[in-house]
């Protein structure tokens, strides 16, 4: 990579003011050079330096004996750590820190190269996916990734198959390998725990997007207030001038005020004929989304491959984004029909009159649309095939079990990702909730036993949708790690019929 390689010294003078103590630390080790940035012990090689966390669940400062094992030749830490003769510097927030000494060490690679990221509680990978469709059939360049790499259709090549989350340092070394690799623009999906744990926080964005926001990982944040002011925190990382795409017929973020005046808002809608950008005339067929797309004064009968009005406002952020990076309007209408549907966003399967569909929709919001879209495409009955991962918000999960009861005519009750929880503990709750609405439902806590019990009480004009899991290709059940992916589950029981 074409950065300049930094000495520890460099590092240490850069933290500066950050630096609240020390100990053992030899001025010797100044004229080191540094071999990387290293937030995971397993990843730490000689002369790298060590940076630990100590979070809600685990501390990684146990893991410094190993790390000077290893070869590191200084550690940031935010409690010194006695008897281990290594270098320690110690600071108050080391996730800050990380941030900040893994840009400096990269040269700010976000400053070389257009970085967009799309935030919201639904569409994000959709919408993260659309723009850079366009961007790409329009002749850029362009990375998409997002930090959870076990769940972001986007693999980056230089993680290591086990590790499921970018950290500050990789998603900077990842940014970099795009500036040396001739990429010219990034679209980052970005969630609320990258922007509370500060993996972006010393990133520079040229623009945002703001799908949506609803009551989702309340259980983490706090509140909802303090989950819309995580969200928001992503404006204050674009860059003066920058700008922030809206969607206006969102409540909260819809507002007037709520973004820094030193940055451009533009809005788009399905209601709001006033929006930046407008469209009407929505019509959902299975061939895809068709609509009318009103820009300024000028119209635009267009088409996209995506299934869903939800869809739709998606595809406007992704519109005005690639707008704001310089692609004429009518380049992007022309290319709108190209774009493929990302995996495991509603994608659909037809055999015999019946329609069989994978969608990733998780959350109250997108449980509503995709059942609501189900049920307008269904000729017969609508089943459901349903399984949450624990949040931390139980009674929520009751909930999204009794909308799915009313929203569908059977539901099939079953697991997800439940990890180290209870599968009864898991789909107790849901069928406390399921049994509230007047759908008949069966429970089956075996993923694919549950996939293969909808299929065969189906009906001639039945649709049956898997929802939940969408693109993720593993399920952990305890400590294993199963591979595992609706879509290819339901291809192949269907196929094997």
């Amino acid at each position: 990579m074409s950065f300049k390689r930094k000495k520890v010294g460099d590092i240490l003078e850069y933290l500066g003011g950050d630096i609240v103590n020390a100990a053992f630390l030899d001025k010797s080790i100044n004229e080191t050079d540094v071999s990387d940035i290293c937030f995971d012990s397993r990843e730490v090689k000689q002369n790298a330096i060590f940076v630990a966390n100590k979070g809600r669940s685990s501390d990684s400062h146990k893991f410094i004996e190993d790390v000077k094992q290893r070869g590191a030749v200084c550690c940031v830490v935010s409690e010194l750590q006695e008897g281990i003769n290594i270098p320690q510097v110690q600071v108050k927030d080391t996730r800050e820190a990380v941030a900040k000494i893994s840009n400096y060490y990269f040269d700010y690679p976000s400053r070389e190269i257009p970085l967009v990221g799309v935030t919201g509680s639904s569409g994000k990978t959709s919408t993260s996916w659309i723009l850079a469709s366009i961007l790409d059939l329009c002749g850029k360049h362009v990375d998409t990734f997002g930090s959870y790499t076990s769940g972001a259709l986007f693999s980056f090549t230089g993680v290591k198959p086990d590790s499921q989350i970018l950290e500050a340092n990789r998603i900077v070394e990842r940014i970099r390998h795009d500036v040396d690799g001739g990429k010219n623009t990034v679209v980052m999906e970005v969630n609320s725990y990258d922007l509370a744990l500060k993996r972006v926080e010393s990133s520079t964005f040229a623009g945002a997007i703001f799908t949506n926001i609803s009551n989702d990982h309340v259980d983490y944040h706090g509140s909802f207030a303090e989950y819309l002011a995580t969200k928001k925190h992503l404006s204050d990382l674009v860059r003066e001038g920058g700008f922030v795409v809206v969607n206006k017929d969102d409540s909260e973020l819809g507002k007037d005020g709520i973004f820094p005046p030193r940055l451009r808002v533009l809005t788009f809608s399905t209601k709001d004929k006033t929006a930046d950008l407008y469209a009407e005339k929505i019509t959902e067929t299975l061939q895809g989304t068709t609509f009318c797309l009103k820009v300024d004064e000028a119209l635009y009968h267009t088409k996209i491959n995506l299934m869903g009005a939800f869809q739709v406002q998606n595809c406007l952020a992704a519109i005005l984004a690639a707008a704001e990076m310089g692609v004429p309007i009518e380049n992007i209408v022309k290319v709108l029909p190209e774009i493929t549907s990302p995996p495991g966003r509603y994608q659909i399967i037809e055999k015999n009159d019946s329609l069989f569909v994978v969608d990733y929709a998780h959350n109250e919001n997108s449980l509503y649309q995709s059942l609501n879209l189900s049920r307008s495409l269904a000729k017969g009955r609508v089943i459901a095939v349903y399984g949450g991962e624990w949040d931390g918000q139980n009674q929520k999960r009751r909930l999204m079990g009794q909308m799915i009861g009313e929203k569908a005519d059977i539901v099939v009750i079953t697991t997800n990702n439940p990890k180290l929880e209870s599968v009864d503990v898991a789909v107790k709750e849901i069928k406390e909730g399921v049994a509230k609405s007047k759908s008949s439902f069966f429970t089956v806590p075996d993923r694919r036993l549950a996939i293969k019990k909808a299929l065969e009480i189906r009906h001639s004009g039945d649709l049956v949708i898997v929802l939940g899991s969408g693109h993720h290709s593993i399920q952990q059940i305890d400590s294993e790690k199963i591979p595992f992916n609706d879509y290819l589950v339901l291809k192949e029981l269907l196929e094997n019929e």
